[in-house]
């Protein structure tokens, strides 16, 4: 890859702005709406805007240590961990309930600029290497910061639309 520098650069601002962004949509939403299930209709994820903060929280937890994998010096994860980070995963994914949104979001924000950080860490030739990840296989950490990007987007999105379009889709 002839740009690891200009990964770098590039991921680190889009990773701050669509934390930004997520966290700003999030506030669009009034507090006694966070935790109702959209209405009806084709624009909208079927979960509550708590869940989908719940849902990144978990993923940026779950994806975390895979990122560190690429560190100077960093042991592979082991299959055992893979295994346990998938039940994790399945067994957390029931729980957003037990907390409030801001708690989550919170705890969103945390590991992402965590994410952000080990940007600046990582060896040019980390960009891409290969290594085994949880759900999605082998893949390059150009990959795992990509699909991060991608999968805050698609949440930003949903919220943006429950902000823009619940009205009218309750009223109209």
């Amino acid at each position: 890859m002839a740009n690891e520098k200009n990964n770098v650069q590039w991921f680190k601002a889009q990773h701050q702005n669509s934390l930004d962004m997520f966290v700003w949509a999030v506030q669009q939403i009034p507090e006694e709406r966070l935790k109702l299930a959209p209405p009806a209709g084709a624009w909208f994820e079927a979960w509550s805007v708590h869940q989908q903060i719940h849902h990144l929280y978990l993923y940026e937890k779950l994806i975390l240590p895979f990122k560190r994998q690429w560190l100077p010096n960093a042991s592979p994860t082991s299959q055992e961990d893979i295994v346990m980070l998938r039940h994790l995963w399945s067994e957390q994914e029931r729980h957003w309930y037990k907390k409030e949104a801001s708690h989550w979001l919170n705890e969103w924000c945390t590991l992402r600029k965590e994410s952000i950080q080990l940007l600046k860490k990582y060896d040019e030739s980390a960009w891409c290497e290969t290594k085994e990840t949880t759900f999605w296989g082998v893949k390059s950490l150009f990959w795992m910061y990509s699909k991060t990007l991608q999968h805050t987007l698609e949440h930003t999105d949903s919220v943006m639309k429950i902000g823009i379009f619940w009205d009218d889709l309750n009223h109209g």
